[in-house]
């Protein structure tokens, strides 16, 4: 037992030069460039040619260097003891001027020492020959050999710049012996190999050069070599038995051949035989090309026939309609000439003439009930839309000359105003101005338009009004007789007014016309075309996160026009009242439009005005979602009470509040105080609509205004939308995505929410739009893209087909036949990195129009998956596995822990066991000191200050030695067959080191298991076991530290392992988690793999544990801001309102486990998630426990 402590020492990298300055530069530049900081340079010149300091100082950018130069030259050896003798570093590196080290090979080998320099480390060297002229490489290969000290004495097969040795040994062994011009460095390590362990690493290290000839080659260098290795045997001899001589004189007769002629045969050989590899990988891909290209024509015709099938039934269809429509039409003009000859008979009548004054007063009569009752014909506006040219809008704005002014509302929007206010003023409408409400910013918004715009009118309130309050101050101070409201955060095309402003002056009947707000970060993707409303008076972007395309290129009616850009004509602004002066933000543009339609005027959507939108770049400051959703249901309310006809106000009404006792039950309160306050006000308004009310409610129903069902359709994602700079700077380097699972920080735009596919009641999946876009990280050239996919429309008689576009290029065309999952694959040929995969469908389909279910999403295809995987599968092989367990005062579970490793059935040569103490105060290292001396297993303790679970789990990855690690719990008993399953599953399953494998942890047998330990064990609270299937792919979140294990190469991916910020255990393994995730990671469950969680447990003692974890949420989301819904943080602040209701509710449920009496899930998660949210907050809000 020993403790250890990492350190960071000075290493000294001592560089041997002479005559080769253009060698030593290389050198020198490797060493610039590698990654460890703290070294210093010397380099020895052994009275070769001047050295320019100049150049070496640039190349070596700011590290501290020294130049030694001898007067004479005096040979490799004493080159070396002058460097020596001035290193100032605990750590000595050695580097000759013609190699080079790689850039993070002096930290590998200081990280391999741990802290502890008892020992010397040395790695990896690639060999390469060159040309005579140094340009290309004729061979190479990898010097890599364990460490044999007997071997030592035969053959010196660790090369010199490999190695880094304590400074202490080489003062023990003395000078470098200069009596060997060459071999010194093969004597100094059989010197030091009697007083130190070696320690081999995998890791490259340094490159050693060969370039042409050298004083080694030829006839006098093999004689030369020849002497100096009798030298080192004649002084070594001693230490070579005939042991050695029998075991290596087999093994490696190489180093006992004498002359010149069987190495350079050797050498031809070697360059001989890698010609031939060469030549014959390049037939190999010659082969597989051509059979690529073979398959893909064969499978192109194979479509082609399909194609050219189905359109051949398409033609006989198309035919066959024509000849029934033909009949149809001849049928129909027989009705006509019948019905023509009978109303010419009517009209030519005596009755009808005499009955004439009758059928005035009748028309009258009925005019005025449609007036009453809202049924006017509805407009036709199609024929006027379509036709406005580019020619025609111009000749529009020429005529009518009519000054627009712009209004922009504003309050802390600095950052948006920068990028807003330069895209306006380049606006190329003719007679325009700018007016900026400021509702008392604190960021400088002001000072910022007063000084690099001052030819802006800025009107300055005193406080937050709210955007239709301060709309409407400067819609009253305006001279102009059109209003275009717009947005602060938006940014605008040069003609987007000109468009609006043509549209509205062709006809008198539309009050406003709107713009195509398009998604800033996704400028294909739509934000709005218009609002739409159901008739509980949800208002909806239409075309919400929907690609642009055709469907949104044509003018339309729509409900209500989008505040953050539209135009309006402000006489009928004030006819119908404006905006709702009690509406703070939020809904005020819906209820304007619905006045507009009331008041007999319309509103028109306008596809050539584009404006891109930050959707929600100011008000998500203010308050975010449930900011938006209390101001929205209130105003939705006061909207429906003014605005409906009676019987439907009375009838949506109760509907309205009854959702929000179902659905918004902690604002109901808030929602019927607020309109009970302003009801005079409200029945005021109502009365003034339906005095001028010209188009009734069956109308705007008739038209698809308003939707009549009742809950809106607009669902947001539940993903963060990543386009292709936001994914690269998240580093992800994922190269599968399961739906639903692990997919959300992979995915772009035209994905609908994950559900669980209806075939098999398990998977998840996603629902494409007519587009959808994920992004994939690829490490190789030639993969294959694989997609699970099944048609959604086959059941509906839809035939489907998509094509995939990668990185813009489209690579291949699919028909889908069938509704059940398939997997579809595309070649990816020398793609590599970043990949934008775009999945095109050429038919889509509402479900609500053939099921009458509601559902009116456009719906593509269902995606199960999507992959890249090897073309050839690679096999896998691992060394064993590293059990790493922390433990803190807990001895008597940790040696039940021990004992039960002693029992597993994997024999114990394939794994060692790691045990960090966590700086116990009990009697831990006494007790596994004892164990360790009568037991079989490979187990390794270390000691540290208590720094929590994150530092101990940290220190075991550094000091473990197998290609497996599986974290274990000190609590967590495993079953006998728990590593073998663990090593299996990842042979079987883990092609790619790519896969984590997640057990199940249980309790133990004869425990009390009462209904809450039922509950945190399966629902999500400490482990969701019940929330998952066995056999199947698991996402981030599920990363439990207390039984999970994974390839360490996966670890070594990450620029760090676990945070140690997270001091206490709760947050680190899901952080590690999502960050493994991010670099590719899978996680797979395999319940086999069984652990029983030896820890008592009850509601009062995990509040506290909830406690502690909100507290550490902060530092989760400071580091994940994407997470922030994952981590519900967006309630933290009303639940902790409601500690002293959660305070008597954790007793209660106290009282029923021990009674074993189950309460509803929902009780639990309350009363956890409360604990949680003040732990949260505690820092802000001094919330005491």
């Amino acid at each position: 037992m020993h403790i250890e402590f990492l350190s960071n020492p000075l290493v000294s990298i001592i560089v041997r030069t002479k005559d080769r300055p253009e060698l030593l530069l290389r050198a020198l530049s490797s060493i610039a460039n590698c990654n460890y900081q703290n070294k210093e340079i010397i380099i020895v010149n052994d009275g070769g040619c001047d050295i320019n300091k100049e150049k070496i100082s640039n190349i070596l950018k700011g590290n501290s260097f020294n130049i030694y130069v001898n007067k004479s030259t005096l040979g490799r050896a004493e080159s070396l003891n002058k460097g020596i003798n001035n290193a100032k570093g605990e750590l000595i590196y050695f580097l000759d001027d013609d190699d080079t080290v790689m850039p993070d090979g002096i930290s590998s080998l200081v990280n391999a020492f741990g802290g502890d320099f008892d020992k010397i480390i040395y790695g990896n060297v690639i060999c390469r020959k060159y040309t005579e002229d140094g340009k290309s490489v004729i061979y190479e290969w990898i010097m890599s050999n364990p460490f044999e000290k007997e071997k030592l004495v035969l053959e010196n097969f660790i090369p010199i710049n490999s190695l880094c040795i304590p400074k202490k040994f080489l003062s023990k062994i003395g000078a470098i012996d200069p009596a060997f011009l060459i071999y010194e460095d093969w004597d100094m390590l059989l010197r030091l190999s009697e007083i130190a362990d070696f320690i081999h690493i995998t890791k490259t290290i340094a490159e050693y050069s060969i370039f042409g000839t050298s004083t080694l080659t030829g006839k006098e260098g093999f004689e030369f070599q020849k002497h100096y290795r009798q030298k080192i045997l004649k002084k070594h001899f001693h230490k070579v038995t005939p042991e050695i001589i029998i075991k290596y004189i087999f093994f490696a007769p190489h180093i006992f051949l004498k002359d010149n002629e069987n190495e350079r045969l050797a050498e031809l050989v070697k360059e001989l035989n890698n010609q031939l590899a060469n030549a014959n990988q390049e037939k190999q891909l010659y082969k597989d090309q051509l059979d690529f290209y073979n398959n893909t024509l064969t499978m192109k015709i194979s479509e082609l026939n399909r194609q050219k099938v189905e359109l051949q039934k398409q033609i006989k269809d198309l035919k066959d309609t024509i000849s029934i429509k033909n009949h149809d039409i001849a049928n129909l003009k027989k009705i006509n000439l019948r019905i023509s000859n009978e109303l010419r008979d009517i009209s030519n009548s005596r009755s009808w003439k005499v009955t004439r004054p009758i059928r005035v007063v009748m028309k009258k009569i009925r005019k005025y009930f449609r007036i009453i009752n809202g049924n006017h014909d509805e407009y036709k506006v199609d024929t006027f839309i379509t036709s406005l040219e580019n020619h025609k809008c111009q000749e529009i704005i020429d005529r009518t000359k009519e000054k627009v002014e712009i209004i922009i509302v504003n309050y802390n929007g600095l950052a948006h105003l920068k990028k807003c206010i330069p895209s306006v003023m380049n606006t190329n409408y003719p007679n325009f101005s700018v007016t900026v409400v400021d509702n008392n910013s604190t960021d400088g918004s002001v000072e910022y338009l007063e000084k690099e715009h001052p030819h802006i009118k800025i009107i300055k309130n005193k406080e937050n009004i709210g955007f239709g309050r301060a709309n409407d101050i400067a819609i009253q101070q305006s001279e102009a007789n059109l209003i275009a409201l717009l947005n602060n955060d938006t940014e605008v095309e040069p003609n987007w007014l000109s468009y609006l402003v043509c549209y509205l002056m062709n006809d008198d009947t539309i009050a406003s016309t709107t713009s195509k707000l398009l998604l800033m970060k996704h400028p294909s993707v739509i934000n709005n075309v218009g609002g739409g409303m159901n008739c509980l008076g949800f208002g909806y972007d239409l075309g919400l996160y929907l690609p642009d395309g055709e469907d949104f290129s044509q003018p339309k009616e729509v409900l209500f026009p989008s505040g953050a850009a539209c135009l309006i004509r402000k006489n009928l602004y004030f006819k119908i009242g404006g905006f709702d002066k009690t509406f703070f933000m939020y809904h005020e543009d819906v209820d304007l439009g619905w006045r507009f339609w009331n008041f007999g005027y319309k509103v028109i959507f306008v596809p050539q005005s584009r404006v891109y939108h930050a959707f929600g770049g100011t008000s998500y400051k203010i308050g975010g979602h449930s900011f938006k959703e209390t101001y929205g249901l209130q105003h939705a309310m006061r909207s429906l009470i003014k605005n409906y006809e009676f019987i439907n106000m009375l009838k949506y009404l109760s509907l309205f509040i009854a959702l929000c006792i179902k659905k918004y039950p902690s604002k109901l309160t808030s929602i019927l105080k607020w309109n009970l306050k302003l009801l005079p006000s409200t029945i005021k308004e109502r009365h003034k609509i339906n005095k001028n009310k010209r188009l009734g409610d069956a109308t705007l129903f008739n038209k698809g205004l308003i939707d009549s069902f009742l809950h809106p359709f607009i669902h947001l994602p539940d993903y963060e939308m990543q386009h292709i700079d936001s994914f690269i700077e998240s580093k992800n380097e994922r190269d599968s995505i399961l739906m639903g699972v692990n997919d959300i920080c992979n995915l772009g735009y035209g994905w609908h929410r994950s559900e669980i596919w209806h075939k098999d009641k398990l998977s998840k999946i996603r629902c494409t739009m007519s587009e959808a876009v994920v992004f994939l990280y690829n490490e190789t050239e030639d993969d294959l893209l694989t997609f699970e996919i099944a048609s959604l429309g086959v059941p509906i008689g839809i035939n489907q087909s998509f094509c995939i576009f990668v990185n813009d290029n489209q690579v291949k065309d699919f028909i889908v036949s069938d509704d059940a999952m398939k997997t579809y694959e595309v070649p990816l040929q020398n793609i590599k990195g970043i990949l934008e995969i775009r999945i095109k469908v050429n038919k889509t389909f509402i479900p609500d129009e053939y099921y009458h279910n509601g559902d009116k999403r456009e719906i593509g295809l269902a995606v199960k998956s999507i992959r890249i995987i090897p073309k050839k599968c690679k096999k896998v092989f691992f060394n064993g596995i590293s059990v790493i367990m922390p433990t803190y005062n807990r001895v008597n579970e940790l040696i039940r822990t021990l004992k039960a490793l002693e029992e597993q059935t994997l024999s114990k040569n394939f794994f060692e066991v790691i045990i960090v103490d966590d700086g116990s105060k009990d009697d831990t290292a006494e007790r596994v000191k004892d164990f360790m001396t009568s037991t079989m297993l490979d187990i390794k303790y270390y000691r540290q200050d208590n720094s929590g679970p994150a530092t101990a789990r940290n220190l075991g990855i550094k000091k473990s030695k197998r290609d497996l690690i599986v974290f274990l719990g000190d609590d967590t008993t495993p079953a006998s067959d728990f590593l073998k399953i663990h090593f299996e599953t990842h042979l079987h399953k883990n092609t790619d080191s790519k896969i984590a494998v997640l057990g199940y942890t249980g309790w133990p047998e004869g425990y009390k298991i009462t209904p809450f330990l039922r509950y945190i064990n399966g629902y999500g609270a400490q482990f969701g076991y019940e929330l998952i299937q066995d056999g199947e792919f698991v996402n981030f979140s599920l990363f439990y530290t207390s039984n999970i294990s994974l390839p360490k190469a996966l670890l070594n991916r990450l620029d760090y392992n676990f945070d140690e910020q997270f001091s206490i255990a709760g947050w680190e393994d899901t952080d590690i988690g999502y960050r493994l995730q991010q670099k590719g990671m899978n996680i797979f469950y395999n319940e086999k793999a069984k652990t029983q969680h030896f820890h008592k447990i009850n509601i009062l003692t995990f509040c506290k544990r909830q406690f502690k974890i909100g507290n550490f949420s902060k530092i989760m989301y400071s580091k994940h801001p994407e997470l922030y819904s994952f981590l519900n943080l967006h309630r933290a602040y009303k639940l902790s309102r409601h500690k002293p209701i959660a305070f008597l509710l954790r007793y209660f449920i106290y009282i029923c486990d021990a009674l074993n009496i189950s309460l509803p899930h929902r009780l639990y998660s309350y009363v956890l998630n409360v604990y949680y949210s003040i732990g949260y907050l505690k820092g802000k809000l001094q919330i005491n426990l």
